[in-house]
């Protein structure tokens, strides 16, 4: 709900402070809005004006400024009130709510009569105090102002409830679809990754016929430097070699297959020279034989 219009309070109804509408009659509206303007001479160096939601608590009335001895003990401005309590001396006002009831008076016994007299009932009834025509007329507009007030209050409090409400539902909304969609993108991701883990478990069955192990760790390190070949891995360059020739064979290597280089190959091969005992064996001139058989014959004459 609104609070109190008067720079530095903070007094609102929640906080037990009655809350006064500004009047409607033009003459006492400017009496309320000139006597606020002085609290506000320097917020943000523009002139205040009251709005159609501006109140006023009634720590800034003085006690005499409302009605007294109502019979509906109500407590209700005059006609011609006028806030005039600011500063510290409307900080240290209580509200009306908080102040310490007064002790009820104490009846005076009633003395007995000893002589009643019967009378009529219609004839002793006391008459009706005098009212103030003028005071009755302000209670009814204070009244009618009060309650214009509250329901106006009232409104803006609903409305804002059903903003509040209406943009809870609404975020609610959009995070349910973004729940939604990222349940989607996960399932989506989840197939796209066991498509990956099949295709890659294929590429690894069929890298695995295609080349050897040491072949299959030269893939892994980008580079050919510090690899250990295989005897499998020579006797297979040996034959690529024979049958590309030295410039086939360099070829392979510059496109990156996973093999020994020719160097590699020539010291193989004289590492791995066939003995004069097995070429009598054999009955078979080395000069005759392909570097690959020649490496054969020679690793199967060293076992």
């Amino acid at each position: 709900m609104t609070g109190c219009s008067v720079k530095g309070c903070s007094n609102r109804p929640e906080k037990g402070f009655k809350m006064h509408k500004f009047p409607r009659d033009p003459q006492r509206r400017r009496a309320w809005v000139e006597n606020i303007k002085q609290t506000h001479v320097n917020a943000n160096g523009k002139p205040w004006t009251a709005t159609i939601y501006a109140q006023v608590c009634e720590v800034h009335f003085e006690e005499d400024q409302y009605e007294q001895h109502r019979a509906d003990r109500k407590r209700k401005l005059k006609f011609n009130a006028v806030p005039t309590i600011f500063g510290d001396k409307a900080r240290r006002v209580i509200p009306y709510q908080m102040r310490p009831v007064s002790p009820a008076p104490t009846p005076m016994p009633e003395l007995p009569h000893r002589n009643p007299i019967p009378h009529d009932h219609a004839y002793s009834a006391s008459p009706p105090p005098p009212c103030d025509a003028a005071e009755i007329i302000s209670s009814a507009k204070d009244s009618d102002e009060e309650l214009e007030a509250e329901g106006i209050t009232q409104g803006d409090m609903t409305l804002t409830d059903s903003f509040s409400m209406n943009a809870g539902e609404n975020k609610l909304t959009r995070m349910r679809h973004r729940l939604k969609m990222y349940r989607t993108k996960l399932q989506q991701l989840k197939r796209e990754k066991k498509t990956m883990l099949k295709r890659k478990a294929r590429l690894e069955n069929h890298m695995q016929k295609l080349f050897g192990r040491d072949q299959l760790e030269a893939l892994n390190r980008g580079s050919m430097r510090g690899i250990k070949w295989s005897t499998e891995t020579i006797q297979k360059a040996l034959a690529l070699w024979q049958m590309c020739g030295s410039n086939g064979y360099e070829y392979l290597l510059i496109q990156h297959y996973p093999l020994p280089s020719i160097r590699t190959l020539q010291r193989s091969m004289e590492e791995h020279k066939p003995s004069q005992d097995l070429d009598e064996v054999v009955c078979t001139s080395c000069a005759t034989l392909l570097p690959h058989e020649r490496f054969e014959i020679s690793t199967a004459g060293k076992h």
